[in-house]
């Protein structure tokens, strides 16, 4: 069975993943938060595929895009969990792309794994110990 996803849904989900960019503290990102994938992102992947992230590091942008369909119910927690993973995509893109680069050095490899570990740092944990 496939479920529709509707503008209630929708809006669901671009507030979570709002919510998460401001947790995650990504304000040099440039996001737009669509609906629907389009067949060339969709073609890279097996299975259900309820929502994308797709980055370009250089520009500091990035589209979150969630499908038109699921094959599963999307309830509002479902909605936001997607809405959390795909902005956790967004925050380790920096990693995933020098990993598939043929010329990176260990250091740009730390050096990217520690500015994420001060975002976090920076939001998630000052905000839990720091009140």
């Amino acid at each position: 069975m496939s479920y529709k996803i509707t503008k209630k849904h929708f809006k669901i989900f671009k507030s979570a993943v709002q919510d998460w960019l401001e947790i995650y503290g990504l304000k040099d990102w440039l996001v737009n938060i669509e609906y629907g994938i389009d067949k060339d992102y969709r073609d890279g992947f097996n299975g259900d595929v309820k929502a994308l992230c797709v980055s370009n590091l250089i520009g500091m942008q990035s589209a979150i895009l969630i499908d038109d369909k699921w094959d599963d119910e999307p309830t509002e927690q479902k909605l936001k969990e997607t809405a959390f993973h795909e902005v956790t995509e967004l925050l380790l893109a920096p990693l995933n792309i020098m990993a598939v680069s043929r010329y990176v050095t260990e250091s740009e490899i730390d050096t990217a794994r520690h500015a994420i570990i001060q975002r976090l740092y920076n939001t998630v944990c000052q905000d839990k110990y720091r009140k």
